[in-house]
């Protein structure tokens, strides 16, 4: 699509843009009142050479628009709508390295080997922004061929940065683990002096329960040779229909009441 064909619908924007996918048209294109061709154009900056994206950014700087309710990249709508469907695997790439463009010209699908190696081609491949070109990392390690490691995304890495980082997480693991071990020793410990002091505590209870019954033994002893004492002197004593008897004969003797 030629960008005079573009800006008639550009023009025509106001009027849904028609596709042979009628369920493109009606998922992507249509969003309410407003289709996605009229969000597109109210946020193009249109210059002698790239079109600029004036509306929303992701963390990387490049232009990013939300379509129902996800974040997607401008330049994969703008290639949407005016070129054609993006097969699966495939990035839309920049010819100008312009992260904020949308103008369909300065596109290509690639797949992400092809950006890394135009990256590394056009000597920015090395760190966002366009740094490519830089000799040492920011630690001031240089990027020699011996120091240097091409990351999955063709970032360079710095060897000895690397390796210092490795260093350091592998002391901080040590230093919590060591923290860890401590806590667990101090943990174990505590626990074996509230055993002890249970098995104390159970020791304790035990010659208490121990004097317990010997004081019971004793008493029992004691109340057995009382008994028969007791039992004794028990029948000794006069019952009261025995007193009433005796009162009356005392009576009937002129004794009087005593």
């Amino acid at each position: 699509m030629t960008d005079e064909s573009i800006e008639k619908l550009g023009q025509a924007a106001e009027k849904p843009l028609k596709r042979c996918d009628a369920d493109f048209n009606r998922k992507v294109l249509k969003l309410g009142k407003e289709t996605l061709q009229q969000r597109f154009w109210a946020r193009v900056k249109k210059t002698k050479t790239c079109w600029l994206w004036t509306g929303s950014v992701d963390d990387y700087g490049y232009a990013s628009m939300t379509v129902n309710y996800k974040h997607k990249k401008a330049s994969r709508i703008s290639h949407e709508l005016f070129v054609g469907p993006i097969p699966d695997g495939l990035s839309v790439l920049h010819h100008c390295d312009n992260p904020l463009c949308v103008r369909p010209i300065h596109l290509w699908l690639g797949t992400q080997l092809d950006n890394n190696q135009d990256r590394e081609k056009k000597g920015r491949g090395a760190h966002y922004g366009g740094k490519g070109n830089k000799t040492h990392c920011a630690n001031g390690h240089q990027y020699s061929k011996e120091n240097t490691r091409i990351a999955f995304d063709g970032m360079r890495r710095c060897r000895q940065c690397a390796a210092k980082t490795r260093k350091l997480s592998q002391e901080r693991i040590e230093t919590r683990h060591k923290k860890e071990r401590q806590d667990l020793i101090a943990r174990l410990r505590e626990a074996e002096q509230l055993v002890q002091d249970f098995r104390d505590g159970v020791k304790e209870n035990t010659k208490r329960l121990e004097a317990a019954e010997a004081k019971s033994a004793e008493l029992a002893a004691a109340l057995k040779l009382v008994t028969p004492a007791v039992e004794k002197y028990m029948m000794a004593i006069p019952s009261h229909d025995d007193i009433k008897i005796l009162q009356a004969c005392v009576k009937a003797l002129g004794g009087g009441d005593k």
